[in-house]
């Protein structure tokens, strides 16, 4: 939840297995503390070797809900999700996140879980 000292990067991630090329998937996380310019949500398909096959990304500048789309692409065996990243963040601060979750459809998702 904190970062001092330059520079800092870190991730909250886990994969789900979801081999559904073609599936349109939503991935909404509530940020509830940013790191100005420098916290984002994202998400990537993976191939079975676990590479990444296309990474959506959204910047979140405030304390809000945000969302990436995607379709998944031929080779994917799975998903990568991303509630909350922090990219070269410098001095200190703390960024966190609640109730990520995840779409499947094209059918658009409640604002909340």
């Amino acid at each position: 939840t904190a970062v001092t000292g330059t520079p800092n990067n870190g991730r909250i991630f886990i994969d789900i297995p979801l081999p559904f090329p073609g599936a349109q998937v939503t991935m909404s996380s509530e940020i509830t503390q940013v790191i100005t310019g420098k916290t984002s949500i994202a998400m990537t398909a993976i191939d079975a070797s676990g590479s990444g096959l296309g990474l959506v990304s959204q910047s979140a500048p405030s304390a809000a809900r945000f969302s990436v789309t995607t379709t998944l692409p031929a080779t994917t065996y799975g998903i990568r999700l991303f509630p909350l990243q922090i990219f070269n963040a410098t001095g200190t601060g703390a960024a966190s996140c609640k109730f990520p979750s995840l779409f499947v459809g094209s059918s658009a998702p409640e604002a909340k879980y």
